[in-house]
């Protein structure tokens, strides 16, 4: 088995195709290029996806990141 998560028919689970991944805090500040602490910042003011708490974890949907990322980047484009 390799950890995937498969119906009966050896098919994905419906709309699975693309599933969203769960990245620590470490994950995170490399991936937007910030700091712990403006992060965090950002979360509290609203300028930056809430995480998760699942457990003790704290944990970010990846696609909520990338799309923080995109924003910021159109942003500098003026777009």
């Amino acid at each position: 088995m390799n950890g995937e998560h498969k119906t009966g028919d050896g098919a994905a689970p419906a709309g699975a195709a693309h599933p969203d991944r769960l990245l620590r805090l470490p994950q995170v500040l490399a991936a937007v290029g910030l700091g712990r602490t403006a992060v965090l910042d950002r979360v509290k003011s609203g300028a930056f996806p809430a995480p998760l708490k699942v457990g003790r974890a704290t944990l970010w949907p990846e696609s909520l990141v990338q799309r923080w990322v995109a924003a910021r980047i159109r942003e500098s484009r003026g777009a």
